[in-house]
């Protein structure tokens, strides 16, 4: 498998030469075109034809498009080791490393523990920054980049009763023993119910952070909530209901456009199915359109015939792509999502997209926007024959319908089980991470680099 995909990814090279070969290859058909023309008296007629003609067939000049623009840079590494079991990693970066949280057992439950990576795929902190070893258990670590500090966020049940939301900054250019700012925890959401806040995640709008999570305020419906945190460490505005629907609201995420914020989730539209659903907060923790929710699948005047799960969604400059995973059928889970326009009344797609669907599952899907190549990397676990690998392709949403290339196999080596990938960059490097069963039969978290393939100037080979 791995000889393979080194093959697919040398291939890469030839398809950067194609693309700008294929171009000249035009200009030259309409200029011999406009020459044969001459000679017969049909100057006007055969470059409209051969114009015509690459109209017709678009996708001759952008072939190319369709396939895996990066290669792997390396193979698999483990970023956890020893024997403790490692969960649900989180990732971000500040422009110079990587920062990778996770939650891991111990001896006194789970705690949060966090490890650099740097751009070349160095592991600066082998046995883990100890973000969180309170008492109980603290879990599900989601994790975003001021600018100066990194701020980490999870789940900690540590008044042995209810689950709360707390958090800490993080430095990454002070030691091991003196990284975490706020080793006791900032508390994000504690105390202010006697039902449970739990799944956390944040996004940094250049001033704040806005943290969201899932929680109750009765005992018969889940909602999403959510707070602000400043770049010191406070809390500047106390949770708060984002929406007031009063069925079940699970798995949020949020990205920040320059503007404002979108937060979406899953919410159970019928008393069957889930749908997805989303809601924009200003950076003055304002929410719009009198806190009415956007539906965003099914669309307005659709119905609703399946599930939608754990969304996630990104910014791209232009629009936001919403992905989550969704079960048209039985026992199978396909990668869909919708494009969405804040700045439009009009939706941008008729239908749910269908970005991966094939005989097996996949699920728990992640995206990152690559602004120099102008396209997605998607990733997802997929469920095959009982042993689960990481999968990515590339999206180019901008043409309709979309562009997307065959599935590339980012997780190779001897573990198994690889689940939930997680992505971000720093210039042309990009490092996927995600859980995986090692060798020893313990959870680690688990990485593989990928880079740029160079857009190479025309020229002989």
């Amino acid at each position: 498998m791995l000889r393979n995909i080194r093959l697919e990814s040398e291939k890469a090279l030839d398809i950067v030469y194609f693309k700008a070969i294929s171009s000249v290859i035009q200009v030259k058909m309409l200029v011999v075109s406009c020459l044969f023309g001459k000679m017969r008296n049909l100057r006007h007629i055969i470059p409209f034809l051969v114009a015509l003609f690459c109209l017709a067939f678009p996708n001759i000049s952008r072939a190319q498009e369709a396939n895996w623009p990066w290669l792997l840079d390396g193979e698999n590494f483990t970023i956890t080791g020893g024997s403790a079991n490692s969960f649900f990693p989180s990732i971000a970066s500040n422009g110079q490393i990587y920062f990778v949280v996770w939650h891991q057992q111990t001896d006194s439950g789970f705690c949060i523990y966090g490890a650099r990576v740097t751009k070349g795929g160095d592991l600066l902190d082998p046995d883990g920054i100890p973000i969180c070893s309170g008492k109980n258990d603290q879990m599900y670590p989601s994790v975003a980049w001021d600018g100066v500090n990194f701020l980490v966020v999870w789940q900690d049940r540590r008044s042995g009763t209810q689950w709360d939301i707390y958090g800490a900054r993080v430095n990454p250019e002070a030691n091991r023993e003196e990284a975490v700012l706020d080793p006791d925890g900032i508390p994000v959401a504690v105390g202010k119910s006697s039902y449970d806040q739990v799944s956390p995640t944040l996004s940094f709008d250049g001033e704040n952070y806005l943290v969201v999570w899932q929680g109750k305020k009765n005992s018969k419906a889940r909602n999403i909530y959510f707070s602000m945190v400043s770049k010191e460490g406070k809390i500047i505005k106390k949770p708060a209901l984002l929406s007031p629907f009063s069925k079940d609201q699970a798995f949020p995420s949020v990205s920040f456009n320059g503007e404002f914020y979108l937060v979406v989730w899953q919410e159970k539209r019928s008393n069957q199915f889930w749908g997805i659903v989303g809601a924009i907060v200003s950076p003055s923790g304002e929410i719009a359109n009198n806190g009415e929710e956007i539906q965003i699948s099914p669309a307005v005047g659709q119905k609703i015939q399946w599930d939608r799960w754990k969304p996630e969604v990104s910014w791209n400059g232009e629009f936001y792509l919403i992905i989550w995973t969704s079960q048209r059928e039985k026992d199978q889970w396909s990668v869909e999502g919708r494009r969405f326009q804040p700045y439009s009344t009009e939706d941008m797609d008729s239908e749910d997209l269908v970005l991966q669907r094939d005989s097996t599952s996949n699920v728990f899907p992640a995206i990152l926007w690559d602004d120099q190549k102008k396209q997605y990397l998607l990733l997802w676990e997929d469920d095959a024959a009982g042993e689960s690998i990481i999968e990515g392709a590339s999206l180019q949403m901008q043409y309709d319908p979309f562009v997307k290339n065959d599935p590339v196999p980012i997780s190779t080596s001897d573990a198994r089980n690889a689940s939930i990938p997680r992505v971000s960059s720093i210039g042309d490097k990009i490092l996927i991470i995600w859980g995986e069963v090692g060798p020893e039969g313990n959870w680690q978290v688990y990485g593989q680099r990928l880079k740029r393939v160079p857009d190479l100037p025309v020229g002989p080979r």
